[in-house]
């Protein structure tokens, strides 16, 4: 039991409330698998989340049969690209949304860095789209 505050109520802790489901004495009854804090939940306990790892046949090292393909972790490259360069749009429409008027140099430099990042995002997410083959050809002149 742990002291709240000033007063003299007390409020069991973690340890506390287990033996009392469980009732003294009766160390592993229970619901199963209720020795391993958070099991259920899939957490660690007090601690937070816990990373299931996969081990191999042998339980000891990597499962290598569940590998990723070289072609999704491109695609994800593509997704976060895409994702990056479209916060980047979105920072431009916000600065237009609060621009005066008159603007002043400060908001010309502003610009042009929120435009520089756009477009080198954009040059990023098309390089990733490319190398998932789904390259596009030229809209402009032959």
């Amino acid at each position: 039991m742990r002291v709240v505050g000033v007063s003299t109520a007390t409020v069991p802790d973690h340890a506390d409330l287990a033996v009392l489901r469980r009732g003294p004495g009766r160390a592993g009854a229970g619901r199963a698998g209720a020795g391993r804090a958070g099991a259920s939940r899939g957490g660690a306990g007090r601690g937070g989340a816990r990373r299931r790892v996969r081990t191999g046949a042998d339980g000891v090292g990597p499962d290598m049969t569940q590998t990723e393909s070289p072609d999704a972790g491109r695609l994800e490259t593509a997704r976060r690209m895409a994702a990056a360069h479209t916060a980047a749009a979105r920072d431009v429409e916000a600065f237009l949304r609060r621009l005066p008027a008159v603007p002043e140099p400060t908001h010309i430099t502003e610009y042009a860095t929120l435009v520089a990042r756009e477009e080198e995002l954009r040059a990023e997410r098309t390089a990733a789209l490319d190398a998932l083959g789904l390259e596009l050809p030229s809209l402009g002149p032959a």
